[in-house]
């Protein structure tokens, strides 16, 4: 079933040949020879803690809920297992991986392929956006050994189709990756597809904000502050903090759909380079501007929440809350877009008169105060700056309002 080594290039192969912890690892845990080679052609040469953990107690069969930070290898931590145990008893649906949004799905589904290269593993993605009756057609025809889903997509399919109930009979393995934002937001949905689904699973939660579990891995160096800013001015506030970052990858983050999509359009009037990303635009939309700034070629993205949960986007340097999020779970997703893979990172945010109460919430549930962004001293050159673009942003606002209301 699997092909041989003919197809790497020299070079590859003796690369590989060089020993890392992550492929002793994986060789003492009788990983086959073709994933512990893919593992190393990926770039994966140290096993991070959660990887440490978690890939031998799936091999084993046990159950897992897994709380670890964001940018600690959490995918990889499942893929790689699930991936030994199909080539060991390849069959029909073998795995199904719930996730909350369809970046995240198309993401875990690269990885999955990726893993699965050599081995020709075939994968299906069920989300929002496409047609649903091909999405069926697709999971009876195929029969594909992963499947990655949202629970709202999947569970349509299999309250309305029997056939697509019957390609799920023999499944082995439930994988509820951020398992904390589905039981919050997608609760329901979440468990229509759970009493449809084989009861004898082995079911792996994943999660960097987890109740009740202990973490494994620690958070790179993040540097999380806030910038006091009247709310009337925020957006100004927000433009001199990007200026002031040029250069820098940046995710900001917005409360809805309109705002992202009202930021971005402003900020591109004033010649910033950004793209947004929530759910109004569509899903090719999303994923090209997604693709344009995870490649580098936008430096700016103006996100909902839909960006904060384990999209793998490592060269993000800051993340700027332009609104306070609502939980400790929102903002710890969502400063876990920076300071990941080793890297250091700074999370700022823009905290009005009317965010104190949030902020408190935060420190709380952290143990740790947010720090501030700038000095005394250098706060009022900061805000001395906000006052020379205030007139030029207020009229951008006009114009881009009064563009967006015709």
């Amino acid at each position: 079933m699997f092909p041989g080594n003919t197809w790497l290039h020299p070079e590859l192969t003796e690369s590989i040949s060089r020993t890392t912890r992550m492929e002793a690892f994986l060789k003492g845990l009788g990983i086959s020879s073709f994933l512990v080679e893919t593992t190393a052609l990926l770039g994966y040469h140290d096993p991070t803690p959660v990887q440490k953990t978690y890939i031998p107690r799936i091999l084993a069969g046990e159950i897992v809920q897994a709380k670890a930070p964001t940018g600690t290898g959490k995918t990889a931590a499942f893929v790689i297992p699930l991936v030994e145990l199909l080539s060991r008893d390849p069959f029909g649906v073998y795995a199904l991986v719930l996730t909350p949004t369809r970046e995240l799905a198309l993401q875990i589904e690269q990885q999955v392929l990726a893993f699965g290269a050599r081995m020709n593993i075939k994968t299906e993605c069920i989300v929002g956006g496409k047609d649903l009756v091909a999405q069926g057609q697709a999971l009876a025809k195929r029969r594909p050994h992963f499947v990655v889903a949202t629970p709202g997509r999947l569970g349509d399919l299999l309250t309305c189709h029997e056939d697509v109930r019957n390609v799920f009979r023999n499944l082995r393995h439930l994988v509820i990756d951020e398992s904390d934002c589905l039981k919050e937001t997608q609760g329901d949905e979440l468990q229509t597809v759970l009493d449809l689904l084989p009861s004898a699973l082995q079911p792996l939660e994943f999660s960097a904000t987890l109740q009740g579990v202990e973490t494994v891995g620690e958070r790179a160096e993040l540097r999380e502050t806030f910038l006091l800013s009247p709310d009337a001015m925020r957006d100004a506030y927000l433009l001199v903090l990007l200026k002031r970052f040029t250069g820098k990858s940046i995710i900001v983050f917005t409360a809805t759909c309109e705002h992202a999509e009202a930021v971005s359009r402003l900020l591109s009037e004033l010649h910033l380079h950004c793209r947004p990303l929530h759910s109004l635009i569509s899903q090719r939309e999303r994923n090209a501007n997604l693709d344009e700034f995870r490649s580098e070629r936008i430096p700016i993205l103006i996100a909902t929440d839909v960006a904060s949960r384990g999209l793998d986007l490592p060269q993000v340097e800051v993340v700027i809350n332009h609104n306070f999020p609502r939980s400790s779970v929102l903002y710890t997703h969502r400063i876990g877009r920076t300071g990941r893979a080793g890297k250091k990172g700074l999370a700022v945010s823009l905290v009005t008169q009317y965010d104190v109460e949030l902020v408190l919430n935060v420190e709380k549930k952290q143990g740790a105060k947010l720090l501030p962004l700038y000095s005394e001293q250098e706060n009022r050159a900061f805000e001395d700056e906000v006052l020379q673009v205030l007139t030029k942003m207020t009229n951008t606002q006009a114009v881009v309002s009064h563009v967006s209301s015709t």
